[in-house]
């Protein structure tokens, strides 16, 4: 639920009406989602562009004539897939990128293709929707205490007299 996400990472910017603060907060891309997907050429022409898979391509063969692994990848890049997300695939990409001299956001595609960020909420959310949600929860809180405070304890005694007083002391009339 919003209010939750507010209370647990936004209480703050809640507490002092900064509702801009309280979206931002909650908007902001950190939490890492880890992709599973095996990638091949095929994946990576649609995602990125025959040029910028090319360059990749060219990178792991070049380097896979030096190093057994890298050739194994180059296979598997183009057979079954090469996962990404992990984090000895995620420091293969930078190795990669380094030796192949890609520009940095080639290596920031490749390696957000294995590893996303999202933001808490999951969907954008306004500040107002914030203020909206917590102005709610205040009133919700309000009236459970008022409830808990007489109300209920009045509906159980079945006296009326009682149960009008204790919804006038709930609703702050005289």
């Amino acid at each position: 639920m919003l209010i939750d996400l507010i209370k647990t990472n936004a209480l703050a910017s809640a507490q002092a009406g900064n509702w801009s603060a309280v979206a931002a907060t909650l908007n902001a891309q950190t939490v890492e989602v880890r992709n599973p997907k095996s990638w091949t050429m095929a994946d990576l022409i649609t995602l990125l562009g025959a040029e910028s898979a090319a360059v990749i391509g060219s990178t792991i063969q070049a380097a896979g004539v030096a190093n057994p692994i890298f050739a194994g990848a180059w296979l598997a890049l183009n057979i079954t897939g090469l996962q990404l997300h992990t984090d000895e695939r995620q420091a293969m990409i930078d190795g990669l990128a380094a030796a192949g001299d890609w520009p940095d956001g080639l290596r920031d595609a490749v390696k957000a293709a294995g590893l996303l960020h999202r933001s808490l909420a999951g969907s954008t959310v306004t500040a107002e929707q914030c203020q909206a949600v917590w102005n709610q929860d205040v009133c919700e809180s309000w009236w459970t205490a008022r409830l808990n405070g007489g109300i209920n304890e009045a509906l159980s005694t079945g006296n009326l007299a009682t149960l009008k007083a204790a919804l006038i002391a709930a609703a702050g009339v005289s």
